[in-house]
């Protein structure tokens, strides 16, 4: 009986490290379709990249989430949705006010904010 248990919980503990193995390489897909799509000017494919990407990240998994929401604020800015763009850098600024291109980031919004007006 013992035995049949110990089987039971080693399957639960593959199952749930196998889970999360998944959602990982599904995180790495979303990234790499929206990376590749925004190296061939397919800005709507990299869009919907990102964005399965950033809905998938938990909230507390800042690395690596603030340099794709700036991607996705330059996709957005070649479809002409600079409203989204902004939003995007704004969002961004929010969750790394430290980041090395904050200057760079903050002239953007004042240039998309330029351009709502």
């Amino acid at each position: 009986m013992e035995s049949i248990i110990l089987i039971v919980i080693a399957i639960g503990v593959w199952l749930f490290f196998r889970s999360r193995a998944n959602n990982s390489k599904k995180k790495l897909n979303y990234l790499m379709v929206g990376q590749h799509c925004f190296n061939r000017d397919d800005w709507q494919g990299a869009i919907q990249g990102f964005t399965k990407y950033l809905e998938d990240v938990p909230t507390n998994e800042l690395k690596g989430k603030v340099s794709v929401y700036n991607l996705r604020a330059a996709a957005f800015e070649k479809i002409g949705k600079s409203h989204l763009a902004l939003a995007d850098l704004i969002k961004s600024i929010e969750l790394d006010p430290n980041q090395l291109d904050h200057l760079y980031i903050r002239n953007m919004i004042e240039v998309y904010r330029d351009k709502d007006n």
